[in-house]
């Protein structure tokens, strides 16, 4: 089980690291949550504004289906563990 907790650490490390990494670069970080329907994700921008996107159909882009404000962003990332 330490292991497996061990792991949890080690990747979420990562992710932090790659996100930080993204954002510094001016570019956007897609986040996966299983609190949206599959097809959704959340985009953080640099300016740290987040979005709910789907894949668009030309398979290019994202179609936003809800924007938050900052206050709401910076809560969706600590429900997230992330900010």
């Amino acid at each position: 089980m330490r292991n497996l907790e061990h792991l949890k650490e080690v990747s979420n490390s990562i992710v932090l690291k790659l996100r930080k990494q993204k954002l510094d670069k001016g570019q956007p970080f897609l986040i996966r949550s299983s609190k949206l329907p599959k097809n959704q994700s959340y985009i953080e921008y640099p300016n740290h504004l987040i979005k709910i996107v789907i894949v668009s159909s030309d398979k290019r882009s994202f179609d936003v289906v809800q924007e938050f404000n900052i206050r709401q962003s910076k809560d969706i990332l600590r429900e997230l563990n992330i900010y």
